[in-house]
């Protein structure tokens, strides 16, 4: 491969899948579009390789190189609360499906959301999901990753860090975790399958 994309890739799982993907793709070129710029600096920083290409982008409508081989893309609005504005869809949907148009390969990061979508999230990932399976690409759906950026355990342990004393999660709801490190694993074990190696 001469170029591989993830979007989102400042992200708490793009952070963890660029290193595996430098270390196990030593001569592509690993390039990650993120909207975040300062996740980004911080990106490049951690993962000093000449082999990075960090770019600071929106995966609505930033140019891709055309060189590009494969696409993990993990960029997502993935807050429910902020679920069922029109912004979100066009980051979770439209975007995937512009991606999609290119005929580039991809890998999506779903959610167990997509399974049963009670909310605009879900069905948003569903629907994105069915795009993608249907241009030929791979979706894995995820559980809830632990720690990552906006969870609910690094929200109670800020929580914590402020000097609460007392966190209560809602009653009656279970919530089941991976480690972002799987997650990345998982994820690049798809391509792995889908390319037979």
């Amino acid at each position: 491969m001469r170029r591989i994309l993830v979007t989102g890739g400042a992200g708490s799982l793009g952070t963890h899948l660029i290193p595996r993907l430098l270390a196990s793709h030593p001569e592509a070129v690993i390039e990650s579009m993120d909207c975040d710029e300062n996740r980004s600096a911080m990106l490049r920083r951690e993962c000093q390789s000449p082999r990075l290409l960090v770019r600071v982008g929106d995966v609505r409508w930033s140019p891709l190189h055309e060189d590009t081989d494969l696409i993990y893309h993990l960029a997502a609005r993935k807050h429910v609360q902020f679920g069922d504005d029109a912004d979100a869809r066009e980051v979770n949907v439209d975007a995937t499906r512009r991606l999609l148009a290119t005929g580039i390969p991809m890998v999506f990061a779903s959610t167990d959301k997509a399974a049963d979508p009670a909310l605009a999230y879900g069905r948003d990932k569903r629907d994105a999901e069915d795009s993608v399976v249907a241009a030929g690409g791979w979706a894995l759906r995820m559980c809830n990753l632990w720690m990552s950026n906006g969870s609910l355990p690094a929200m109670v342990a800020d929580e914590v860090r402020r000097g609460a004393t007392r966190v209560r999660a809602p009653r009656g709801i279970v919530r089941h975790y991976m480690a972002l490190g799987h997650a990345a694993m998982l994820l690049e074990s798809v391509a792995g399958l889908a390319a037979g190696r």
